[in-house]
């Protein structure tokens, strides 16, 4: 089944206060809006103000962050893209930011989506941004599949009031627009049917010259995994400092039971650095597990590493605190996810740290080793460039393109789950050759559960069962006349005797085990020549 729109919702707000806050009605401006169970629900954010927006953050519990561009961190234009899985009539979400010098504004806009994969929706994302002339967000890889569906969105800051006309670039299609005289211009547009193969510009333009601009494109992808390993919504907004610091604090976040939250650092100096240990504790306080640690590079002044830690019951509300030894550091790139569906042990997961030599290829190779696994990226960019390309494999989630240390920090993930395990290529291009520090994690996915086969009565003179439990294979036989086999391995699901003749079940709860499974008796019972087979 085709991805397609069923209607939008649209709320803009034009503010006296530099707390920016938006809070769209959940009912359609255009099409439907039903917010039918399961369908994806795609909001983009748009800020501005004279002097700058600072990032932008969905106070609503349940939005997954996709990331945001803006002309520069903190600058005047900035938008940002959210989604959400939706269980039928859902709490409207509010969107925030801080702004600071004159004229504000803040707009929202919801879409809804049927046919949309379900455990990673978001495909592929793209920014820009820019002082001058049009510009056109790109999505960082080529689009590994058709049958996704595109959606972009600009926002320009000029320092007087003027009207302003949006075209929507080629094989795109305006959604909205806002063309009335003011200082900040917004819109949308979509591609339907984007192709596969390359990646995607949405080159809208504007019909006047605008001061600073800022543009995203996001592709939602349409089914491909069975879900297993996903992304919860609680994780925090990206950090992004502009400023030395020994320490960056998260924003405060509750993580569910059983969820895994990855923290992914890049450390960006703004000279060349000494040792330096990068270490991650929760507010509890929990230390996270060190994983994969590029370490501090003298030669591109960056320094990349993930870390997780297991919440096997819900903590509460938290946050992190990414603490550097080298005083000194710079700035400080950290984007978190939280993930359900892991495996409690990581042992044995791939696992990459390296620094890398001068090259336009921005990549390196890891070797996976489970089906259903997932491989998550941080990456720091020596020289600082626009433009930095994903890789066809790999996803993005946050980009800084930071002004005070001349640097760029990426992350990001594989697009799709590890189909059979083996060496995969992961990472960015840009034009021009640089240095960099890569880290790379594979996430496990948990083990499925065991299951049992079905019987079935067949003429042969003994009773065969094959049981699959951690790919094991139980046989038993029994006599033709009476007989009872009694098997030890767990199965998902309620035990029970079966009587071969008439088909009869009857529960069989005396087994401890009640959630993780039963022993299994059968009693066959039959005269003459008859087997009971599994299948």
């Amino acid at each position: 089944m085709a991805i397609s729109r069923t209607g939008y919702t649209a709320t803009a707000l034009y503010t006296a206060s530099t707390s920016l806050s938006v809070t769209p009605t959940m009912t359609a401006t255009s099409g439907t809006f039903p917010m039918t169970a399961g369908d994806i629900l795609l909001a983009s954010v748009t800020a501005a103000a004279s002097t700058s927006v600072q990032a932008i953050r969905c106070t609503t519990a349940g939005w997954v962050a996709c990331g945001q561009a803006q002309q520069a961190y903190p600058g005047p234009a900035a938008v940002a893209y959210f989604w959400k899985r939706a269980v039928g009539s859902d709490a409207a979400p509010t969107f925030v930011s801080t702004a600071s010098g004159s004229n504000y504004h803040i707009s929202a806009l919801i879409e809804e989506f049927t046919g949309a994969d379900q455990a990673m929706p978001v495909i592929a994302a793209g920014y820009a941004g820019g002082t001058s002339g049009n510009i056109t967000p790109t999505t960082q890889q080529s689009l590994p599949m058709a049958g996704g569906y595109a959606v972009s969105t600009q926002v320009t800051y000029n320092s007087s009031s003027t009207t302003n006309a949006f075209t929507a670039g080629a094989n795109f299609t305006t959604t909205t627009s806002d063309g009335a005289t003011a200082f900040y211009h917004y819109a949308r547009e979509y591609d339907a049917s984007p192709p596969s193969g390359s990646t995607l510009a949405a080159a809208g333009t504007w019909g006047s010259a605008t001061t600073f601009r800022a543009a995203m494109v996001v592709v939602i992808q349409p089914p491909i995994s069975a879900i297993g390993v996903y992304e919860d919504p609680s994780a925090p907004p990206p950090i992004k400092t502009t400023t030395n610091a020994s320490s960056s604090v998260t924003a405060s976040f509750s993580p569910p039971a059983n969820s895994l939250v990855v923290v992914m650092v890049n450390i960006l100096y703004n000279s060349s650095p000494g040792a330096a240990t990068i270490t991650v504790k929760d507010s509890i306080p929990n230390t996270y597990t060190t994983g994969p640690d590029s370490g501090a590079d003298a030669t591109c002044s960056t320094q990349s590493a993930i870390f997780t830690y297991r919440y096997a019951t819900a903590p509460g509300s938290i946050t992190i605190t990414v603490t550097n030894s080298n005083t000194a550091a710079g700035s400080v790139h950290v984007a978190v996810k939280v993930l359900l569906g892991a495996d409690p042990s990581q042992t044995g997961a791939a696992s990459s740290g390296v620094q890398a030599a001068a090259s336009t290829a921005q990549s390196q190779a890891v070797t996976t080793t489970r089906p259903g696994s997932y491989v998550y990226l941080a990456s720091g960019i020596g020289n600082r460039q626009e433009g930095e390309t994903a890789l066809a494999a790999n996803v993005d989630f946050d980009q800084y393109n930071d002004t005070t240390s001349g640097h760029f920090g990426l992350t990001g993930r594989s697009v799709a789950a590890t189909g059979s395990p083996g060496s995969v290529t992961l990472g960015w291009t840009q034009t021009s050759s640089s240095a960099f520090t890569w880290a790379g994690l594979e996430i496990l996915p948990a083990p499925a559960p065991r299951r049992a086969r079905r019987f079935a009565y067949a003429p042969h003179g003994h009773v065969s069962a094959t049981f699959r439990g951690h790919h094991e294979r139980l046989q038993r036989a029994a006599s033709r006349d009476f007989g009872t086999v009694r098997t030890g391995c767990r199965l998902a699901g309620r035990s029970h005797d079966q009587d071969g003749a008439t088909g009869r079940d009857a529960i069989d709860d005396r087994h401890p085990h009640t959630r993780l499974g039963r022993v299994v008796r059968r009693r066959v019972r039959h005269s003459g020549a008859g087997d009971l087979l599994a299948r």
